[in-house]
């Protein structure tokens, strides 16, 4: 018994659904030189075949419209797996000036058989008129105007798709903050937001949106949608934290710091060196005079617990990160400027004693406002080991200026002069002494 209309409609279907395009097609043809008519979904599935048994945008389309022209000639009339089907060829040769007026077209022909779009629709369409990155297209704003307020239903597995196209074409390609609000208002209009799709793409929604954010809206904008979706709908990526602790610097907003740090310990990122180095370079950038005491001590505390927190992770081997000279330069100038001399003290004895695990060594500029620090405070322990670390490294940093101002400023016992000049030496102790005491009478 010869196949029928049904039989080869099954299998065409079945095997384009395991990507057997090219003898689906195959099988295809064979059934139109019989004069059969398929069901509607093997014509879409022959559709679809084009991106993969035609070359070049004129025989694709070619390829669409000689099927239409059957399906016309059988009547059989398309429906929205049709629609979509042809358009998703068209997201395939996007680069052809053509595909634009090929889409239209298409939407204009679904409009005769009562065929409205659907999500899967519009997300080939932004991909149809948004593929070159040099000439802006408004597609998203007139997609948004036809569907703001209401709810929508999936019609198309790759309706879940849409959401987070949009949100990306926002980030990429108008670089808008205000479509993308619009988008996020489709989202929670009412039961839209089962069309965000799996957790991936839900994720990867609020990285673009978040991005958006940092990159055009204020401190204040981002850290109130930071509150309302961290961490229980989004956990941010160490490059989106690192996006979100740029801002945050760029607008001296240090009333955020500690919150962000807590969450960078939550989320796993301790170890994720471009967010340490950006929040602590922040953190140094950042220190005014005209702060209150309290908000002083506040950065200098976290700066001691940042320190901490990453040592006893490095301890315990969650952390791999390699301390950086610079790193720890900026931790010591945050401690000091919240007078946190134990933490900056620990950090002065971790380089000198764990010097050759240290990439680098601090700015001397750091190491200087350590001295001056602890010579202002009269902490002669502290100096001694900055000054032994400083001869060890040989740090470029003015000693004798330093050595200078500690005979100046702090009355030393005689075991504590001893202990000075055996460290730099008792001949250029004593010569810095007398040049000293010569300027001081």
């Amino acid at each position: 018994k010869s196949p029928n209309a049904h039989h080869y409609s099954t299998i065409i279907q079945g095997m384009s659904k395991y990507n057997q395009f090219e003898e689906s097609y195959k099988l295809y043809k064979e059934a139109c030189e019989k004069k059969l008519i398929l069901s509607i979904n093997s014509y879409n599935s022959a559709i679809r075949s084009a991106i993969y048994v035609k070359e070049g945008a004129d025989h694709k389309w070619l390829h669409i419209q000689e099927i239409l022209n059957q399906m016309n000639d059988l009547d059989v009339p398309m429906n929205l797996m049709t629609l979509n089907s042809i358009l998703y060829v068209l997201t395939t040769m996007a680069i052809s000036p053509e595909s634009k007026k090929y889409a239209l077209k298409t939407i204009a022909e679904a409009k005769k058989f009562n065929i409205e779009p659907c999500l899967s629709s519009f997300y080939y369409l932004i991909q149809i008129f948004c593929s070159d990155k040099k000439n802006k297209s408004t597609i998203l704003v007139d997609i948004l105007n036809l569907l703001e307020g209401k709810t929508l239903n999936i019609k198309d597995i790759a309706d879940t798709n849409f959401f987070v196209a949009a949100m990306e074409n926002c980030r990429y390609h108008l670089q808008n903050f205000s479509v993308a609000l619009r988008v996020h208002s489709l989202l929670l209009t009412g039961n839209n937001y089962n069309l965000i799709g799996n957790s991936y793409k839900e994720s990867v929604y609020y990285r673009h949106f978040f991005a958006i954010l940092c990159q055009n809206e204020s401190t204040e904008l981002l850290m109130k949608y930071y509150n309302d979706l961290v961490p229980h709908i989004y956990i941010p990526e160490p490059s989106i934290t690192e996006m979100i602790v740029k801002s945050i610097n760029v607008s001296a907003a240090v009333e955020f710091y500690p919150k962000l740090w807590s969450d960078i310990l939550m989320f796993d990122q301790a170890d994720r060196e471009p967010v340490i180095v950006e929040l602590t370079n922040g953190m140094a950038q950042n220190l005014f005079p005209s702060f209150e005491q309290s908000v002083k001590e506040e950065l200098g505390q976290l700066a001691g617990t940042i320190y901490d927190s990453i040592e006893e992770r490095k301890e315990t081997g969650k952390i791999k990160m390699s301390w950086t000279g610079s790193l720890l330069g900026n931790l010591i100038e945050v401690c000091l400027f919240g007078d946190n001399i134990q933490n900056a003290t620990e950090i002065i004895m971790k380089l000198k004693n764990n010097e050759n695990e240290i990439i680098g060594v601090p700015d001397s500029q750091n190491i200087t406002n350590f001295l001056n620090y602890c010579i202002n405070k009269n902490y002669f322990n502290e100096i001694l080991i900055c000054v032994e670390y400083i001869l060890e490294v040989g740090l470029e940093v003015d000693l004798d200026i330093l050595i200078s101002k500690i005979i100046k400023s702090m009355v030393l016992s005689p075991m504590q002069r001893a202990h000075l000049s055996k460290l730099i030496g008792t001949e250029h102790y004593v010569e810095i002494e007398s040049k000293t005491e010569s300027v001081i009478s």
